[in-house]
């Protein structure tokens, strides 16, 4: 370790420090509450949970970063997730299945191996690219016309009440807003209802975050607050574009005021809470129980780590049509019949799963494509974009205009990223790609150029 890897988990407060060793105690209380007795997978878990709340609360890497939030993903998904369903004996998939001890062994030494491989490789990587920015970073500064944004949001906005037919309760439920859909004249257009969804629907909260980030003043903020709660409230979406769409201002915000470890402890809270909370809009009016605490750890929202047990199970390996399906995700299937489909849409209907619209992570989708080289190779993919991603974006250096697109669409990764690594690769690919499309029109529509600075 050299000395400034060293400074990266040096610097700053032991409170970090804290959070992380709390953090990994929660998710070993958490299994043997669960009533977890198996010591061997107690060590792994444990460690695991140890190396990925040392990476989340790392004091030299600022609030946020992609890294952390990989770190995050592998820590509730692959971890407690993974711990609490061992200990239950619970099956969170689509299908059923049952996984013997060695799997779940295998599957947390596995965990292990994943997290050397890709911290380890996003750290080497990270400082060389960190002294390369400040040699060679340009930043394109650009002003926001605050008439221009309001008026968009609020254009966007009638166009998405129209689409529901004006109808207020519908507005704020996910439930009400999906059966609308169904009965209305979009039912049977898919590839209508994607682009609505993906490009049109993210158009208020994206001029939002352009204004929060070229500083359009207070008053032209709470505007465009107000709109955007009124066109894409987060109880009416599903959870993952309720994400992409409200965690960018949040964490613009949370850059330059929130302390170090608080945009991280707000995830887990979020993620812990908040989301569970969420899902209950989703069955609205159905009568069905919304499981809270370690039960929903049970539940199909966290089945990503057991989808990819029953991917290396079965011995799932597409040589790469997969891949070139998430790839092609905008091609659509009346033109291409023979598409791929998702790759947990592949393993359910393998395993013989009435309801298919299931998860396959980021390493999942690795084996999946290319057998155990594609989760060397996706591993280290994700290890050298989030260490190039990250090196590139401090959240200090953003302020009135300087590289609010390229800053903007970093902000929509990482909060995105949790949705890409929970996958499937195909929806998360086309999710992530339409947010950015409609945040970047959004910038060269209501921003202008004024002058090119070098850091």
């Amino acid at each position: 370790m050299n000395m400034t890897t060293a400074a990266y988990f040096a610097e700053g407060s032991r409170t970090s420090y804290v959070w992380g060793a709390a953090t990994t105690l929660y998710c070993l209380a958490a299994a043997l509450a669960c009533g977890c007795t198996d010591i061997p997978f107690l060590i792994l878990a444990t460690i695991n949970a140890a190396v990925c709340s040392l990476m989340i609360f790392a004091p030299g890497s600022g609030p946020f970063s992609l890294n952390k939030f990989i770190n995050l993903f592998i820590l509730i998904f692959f971890v407690l997730a993974n711990s609490v369903q061992y200990a239950s004996g619970a099956c969170a998939t689509a299908f059923a299945a049952t996984f013997s001890r060695d799997a779940y062994l295998l599957f947390q030494g596995l965990t292990f191996a994943g997290l050397l491989a890709f911290n380890g490789l996003y750290l080497a990587v990270y400082f060389p690219a960190s002294r390369r920015r400040g040699r060679s970073l340009s930043r394109t500064r650009r002003k926001a016309n605050g008439t221009r944004l309001v008026i968009l949001s609020a254009a966007a906005a009638v166009v998405i009440f129209a689409f529901c037919g004006f109808d207020i309760p519908t507005m704020f439920s996910r439930g009400g807003w999906q059966r609308y859909a169904d009965s209305s004249w979009m039912a049977g257009r898919q590839e209508v209802m994607l682009l609505f969804q993906r490009v049109v629907r993210p158009v208020p909260a994206c001029c939002l975050l352009i204004g929060i980030l070229t500083g359009a003043g207070s008053r032209r903020i709470a505007v465009l607050l107000a709109i955007a709660l009124a066109a894409s409230f987060p109880t009416a979406m599903p959870r993952s574009l309720a994400a992409a769409l409200w965690l960018p201002p949040v964490l613009a915000v949370a850059g330059r005021y929130l302390h170090r470890d608080a945009a991280m402890l707000l995830m887990i809270f979020c993620i812990l809470i908040a989301f569970p909370l969420l899902d209950s809009f989703r069955y609205a009016d159905e009568g069905r129980d919304i499981e809270y605490g370690t039960r929903y750890f049970n539940t199909l929202n966290y089945d990503a780590s057991q989808m990819t047990m029953a991917a290396v199970e079965t011995d799932t390996v597409t040589g790469g049509r997969q891949l070139l399906g998430a790839v092609a995700f905008f091609v659509p299937r009346r033109v291409w019949p023979d598409k791929p489909e998702g790759s947990g849409h592949l393993i359910a209907g393998m395993r013989g799963a009435a309801y298919r619209n299931v998860s396959m992570p980021w390493f999942g989708e690795g084996y999946v494509n290319f057998g155990w080289t594609g989760v060397a190779v996706f591993t280290l993919v994700l290890a050298l974009a989030a260490a190039a991603c990250d090196a590139r974006f401090k959240p200090k250096d953003v302020c009135g205009g300087n590289g609010v697109i390229s800053y903007g669409c970093y902000l929509i990764l990482i909060a995105s990223i949790l949705f890409l690594m929970r996958g499937s690769l195909m929806a998360s690919l086309s999710a992530l790609t339409g947010n950015i499309v409609s945040y970047v029109a959004c910038c060269l529509a209501t921003t202008r150029r004024q002058s090119r600075t070098h850091a």
